[in-house]
């Protein structure tokens, strides 16, 4: 099974279109681990109106801890051998997580699955003139698919591992002793750095499985 972890601060305005894009995956076989590190429980209302959904745990932190400190703990909780990150003003596109688990599936020394995704505005229309733009500036708009060579280089150079956005990866292939306090909103990159780290190959979807939110409230 797999985890997508929506880790919420002091917005809750796109939450429920976060949850609707996870609850309509194609791919069944996941749970869901709403992480509220609001210090307030700001998004149990919201969450309530699923009622006691089978996949869907909701953890509300009793303190603000930071989104590194609450991803951990969220990762901690899950039960599943893959991880999936989703924050609360992004969504899905319905096949990512089918498409992304395959490459985890066929070889277990994989150590994640990623692809493309849109970017979309405040009232979530792509843009995708800026899409293009990202995807070049990440060197995916080229990218085959398979293993990607050189990853390190992709992802400390170009920033091309959108962990927080659109991959699935395996819970033991971080470690997470290493996501620290410290690393605060770049906790992303940081996964992306230790994944690379890892060694394991690291398979590249050439798809856009996901849109990203750009939006004043963003950090």
């Amino acid at each position: 099974s797999d985890v997508c972890s929506s880790d919420l601060y002091k917005r809750t305005e796109y939450l429920r279109g976060a949850l609707e894009s996870v609850l309509a995956q194609s791919y069944s076989d996941y749970e869901i681990i709403i992480a509220d590190d609001s210090g307030t429980a700001a998004s149990r209302q919201i969450v309530s109106a699923y009622g006691s959904h089978p996949r869907l745990r909701y953890v509300a932190n009793p303190s603000t801890v930071g989104i590194s400190a609450s991803l951990v703990g969220a990762v901690r909780l899950a039960q599943g051998e893959f991880i999936a990150i989703l924050n609360d003003d992004d969504t899905w596109e319905s096949e990512l997580l089918a498409e992304l688990v395959r490459p985890l599936l066929a070889d277990e020394n994989r150590a994640m699955a990623f692809s493309d995704h849109w970017v979309m505005d405040e009232a979530g229309q792509i843009d995708r003139d800026r899409t293009d733009e990202w995807s070049s500036g990440a060197g995916r708009l080229t990218l085959g698919e398979g293993v990607v060579p050189r990853g390190g280089e992709l992802c400390i150079k170009n920033g091309g591992f959108p962990v927080a956005t659109s991959a699935v990866f395996r819970k033991n292939a971080v470690d997470w002793s290493l996501v620290v306090p410290e690393v605060t909103g770049a906790y992303d990159y940081w996964l992306a750095c230790l994944l690379a780290a890892s060694g394991r190959p690291i398979y590249y979807v050439p798809k856009r499985l996901a849109r990203y939110r750009i939006h004043p409230t963003m950090e």
